[in-house]
């Protein structure tokens, strides 16, 4: 039998008492503010109701939102760092790409500040789901969410196992995500390829309708509104030019603009609506 030191063993005891405390010791948040809608989706779905004290404005906005009807029933704020610091947070959830003067007040002021890049991949989305609901202090609800995303994903692979089609997100003024973006992961498990990598567009990036026409996906998604004049997009896409390309070149697939802000819990309602245009009769092979 290995023997310890007496000084090793009681170095090792209080190791031990330290680490078990500590797991025990977190005080989870009672006010949370998130400044983000793309948090807010996450911030809804692992923490009790009573824990949130507001929500971003923009959760509100059925154009960029899925959460608004429940959205409602939480204050909200425009993010800046007076209407934060008014609700006395004890958790503020922001992005690195909120309003630099608002975050660098919110530090100023010694704000409980937790900052989330924008994800990129699949894998980055599931470590901010991850991460909040730790914060929260629910882990177990931020493991059941990346369950229920990972099913999606795993569901839209499955229902897309014939070759890929080419396919391209045609957003306003003509705004496309490119190779390195979370959308086109979701894509590719969907049965797509993205056609952005055609016209050397990485990240984000402008496809002129003249590149669209020179070389055209099987597939065009164009995020549609609620707007009574539609967004840009929809207008470029039933220019008098289109209307001369064969039928089985391209096509039109809108689908809600909501579901191209944000990762967490939209990628599953993305992977459904990507799957269901993969499987429709209507999609050119």
């Amino acid at each position: 039998m290995l023997r310890l030191r007496p000084w090793r063993a009681f170095a090792l005891m209080v190791i031990s008492i330290i680490i078990g405390s500590s797991q025990w010791s977190y005080a989870a948040p009672t006010r949370i503010v998130s400044i983000n809608p793309c948090l807010d989706q996450i911030l809804i779905e692992v923490a009790d109701p009573k824990q949130i004290s507001a929500l971003s404005y923009y959760s509100l906005d059925h154009r960029s939102s899925l959460i608004t009807e429940r959205a409602k029933y939480f204050p909200s704020t425009y993010g800046s760092a007076e209407e934060v610091m008014a609700l006395k947070p004890d958790l503020v959830l922001a992005s690195t790409y909120s309003s630099k003067s608002t975050l660098r007040t919110l530090k100023k002021l010694n704000a409980n500040l937790a900052l989330f890049a924008l994800p990129n991949s699949i894998e980055i989305s599931a470590q901010q789901v991850t991460r909040i609901a730790e914060l929260a202090g629910h882990p177990e609800r931020g493991i059941a969410l990346n369950q229920r995303i990972n099913e999606a994903l795993a569901k839209a692979k499955i229902q897309s196992l014939n070759p890929p089609i080419s396919a391209l997100v045609y957003q306003a003024n003509g705004f496309v995500p490119g190779e390195k973006t979370l959308i086109n992961q979701v894509m590719n498990h969907s049965g797509f390829t993205n056609q952005a990598s055609a016209y050397g567009i990485k990240y984000w990036g402008i496809v002129h309708l003249e590149d669209l026409l020179h070389s055209p996906p099987k597939v065009l998604f164009t995020p549609t509104t609620q707007n009574e004049v539609g967004s840009w997009s929809s207008r470029i896409v039933t220019h008098p030019v289109f209307t001369k390309l064969p039928t089985n070149i391209m096509r039109e697939s809108p689908f809600p603009e909501a579901l191209m802000s944000c990762a967490g819990p939209t990628l599953i309602p993305l992977a459904e609506a990507l799957s269901a245009a993969r499987k429709s009769k209507q999609v050119p092979e």
